[in-house]
């Protein structure tokens, strides 16, 4: 600390309330109206890391590990067969230890053309996670019909990915 006041820090200042951390789904999932239950892991390119204690999965279900505001943001890569006119997810959140559970936000796309098509859709939802205990946060799938169409998954590249922040103190 300088006589004038300021405060110069010679090491990195850690927000210690911010966490952020990031799952990938390792394989296609093709099975409609499901919870996405297996197949998810941790980003693990030797480039990834992660701030924090990180989320827990477990089948699927993923919960936290604090309470906070957190940011999760879900991208898709979605194959849609033709003429499937949606398929994509939707983001659950239960507050209640996953008796019960809301959709907060859905993502779609469609296909109209005579061939299958490859395609990318993301959703982001705020979650004011009061109760670490028993917050629950999933992934449904939503209108996939048919063989073709699938949310994609790969086990060496983020194709379908879930990032989650924690921005801050529960409200």
């Amino acid at each position: 600390v300088a006589s004038t006041g300021i405060v110069t820090a010679s090491k990195e200042v850690i927000n210690t309330d911010y966490m952020i951390d990031q799952w990938r789904l390792t394989s296609n999932y093709a099975t409609n109206d499901s919870v996405i239950t297996a197949n998810w892991e941790r980003t693990d390119d030797a480039s990834f890391g992660r701030i924090g204690t990180g989320i827990s999965e477990s089948s699927g279900i993923f919960t936290f590990p604090t309470t906070g505001v957190y940011l999760i943001t879900v991208n898709a890569r979605v194959q849609v067969q033709a003429s499937d006119g949606t398929a994509g997810f939707e983001l659950k959140v239960s507050t209640d230890s996953g008796n019960s559970s809301d959709t907060v936000a859905t993502a779609y796309e469609g296909n109209t053309g005579s061939g299958d098509i490859n395609t990318s859709t993301s959703a982001s939802i705020l979650v004011n996670v009061t109760n670490a205990s028993n917050f629950q946060f999933f992934i449904k799938t939503a209108s996939i019909e048919g063989a073709a169409s699938h949310v994609a998954g790969h086990t060496s590249e983020n194709q379908t990915m879930i990032t989650f922040e924690r921005k801050g103190p529960s409200q």
